[in-house]
C-alpha cells in the first residue's frame, strides 16, 4: 500500500505503487517511477518485491527509477532525508542511502550511498561531498571540512576498509556526530558503498602510497552540482 506523507507532491505522470512509504515534503517529478517490480532474474512467478521507504524532504526528479526490496537482498529499498536524485536516476533493489545525497543526471546505483555524498555514473561512483548542501542545511565551515576529512580518509587512502574505518575512529573527528554517521553507515552496510572515482581499494604499503595520499588532498569535496 502506498502512502505519502504531509505536503509530498506527485507532479502529472508519477507512478507510485507496491509497499512504498513516502515521508513528509516530498516532490516527484513527472514519469518517476517508484516501487515497482525490481529487475533481478531471481524473482520469483508473482513476486512483485518489497518495501520501499523514502524519507523527508527528498526531490525525484523526472524519469527517475526507484526500485523496493526482495526477499534475497534485505526485504527493503530505504532513501534518507534531505536527497536530491537528478533526472534519470536508478536505485536499484535493496540499497540504502543516507541523508543529503546527491545523484546527478542518470547515476544508477546498485549499492549503499553514503550520508553527504555525490555521486555519479553507471554503476555510480562517490565523486565527492555535497557541499552545496551542506551549506543550504547550515553545516558550519568546520563541520563541512570534517566531512571532507572523513572521506578523503575513508575514501582516497590506502589500506584495506576496515583499516580505513579504525584510522578514522581514533581521531578527534569520531566525536562527530555528522562523522559518526559516515562511519556507522559505511560500517554496517551490508551491500557495499558505492566505490569512490579515483580511489583506490588497495593494502597499505603499496609502493604508489605517498602518490596517492597527495591525489587525495585534491580530489573529493570541492565539485559543485547545479541543481540541489
Amino acid at each position: 500500500m502506498v502512502q505519502l506523507g504531509d505536503r509530498t507532491k506527485l507532479h502529472p505522470h508519477a507512478i507510485v505503487e507496491g509497499d512504498t512509504w513516502l515521508g513528509t515534503d516530498c516532490e516527484v517529478f513527472p514519469y518517476a517511477v517508484l516501487g515497482t517490480t525490481p529487475q533481478d532474474k531471481k524473482l520469483r512467478a508473482g513476486d512483485v518485491g518489497g518495501r520501499l521507504r523514502i524519507g523527508n524532504h527528498n526531490r525525484i526528479r523526472e524519469h527517475t527509477t526507484i526500485h523496493g526490496g526482495t526477499s534475497f537482498g534485505g526485504g527493503q529499498t530505504v532513501i534518507g532525508d534531505h536527497n536530491m536524485l537528478l533526472v534519470g536516476c536508478h536505485i536499484g533493489h535493496d540499497a540504502i542511502v543516507g541523508n543529503h545525497v546527491v545523484f546527478t543526471n542518470g547515476a544508477m546505483v546498485s549499492n549503499d550511498a553514503p550520508p553527504f555524498s555525490m555521486v555519479q555514473g553507471d554503476r555510480a561512483k562517490l565523486v565527492g561531498v555535497n557541499v552545496v548542501g551542506l551549506q543550504r542545511n547550515q553545516y558550519t565551515a568546520e563541520q563541512k571540512s570534517q566531512i571532507k576529512r572523513v572521506f578523503r580518509l575513508l575514501f582516497w587512502r590506502n589500506g584495506t576498509l576496515q583499516q580505513r574505518l579504525e584510522a578514522v575512529r581514533n581521531t578527534p573527528l569520531a566525536n562527530e556526530p555528522a562523522c559518526q554517521k559516515i562511519v556507522d553507515f559505511v560500517a554496517n552496510s551490508q551491500r557495499g558503498v558505492c566505490s569512490p572515482r579515483g580511489g583506490r581499494r588497495v593494502e597499505a604499503g603499496d609502493s604508489k602510497d605517498s602518490a596517492s595520499h597527495a591525489a587525495a588532498d585534491r580530489r573529493p569535496g570541492d565539485e559543485n552540482a547545479q541543481d540541489r
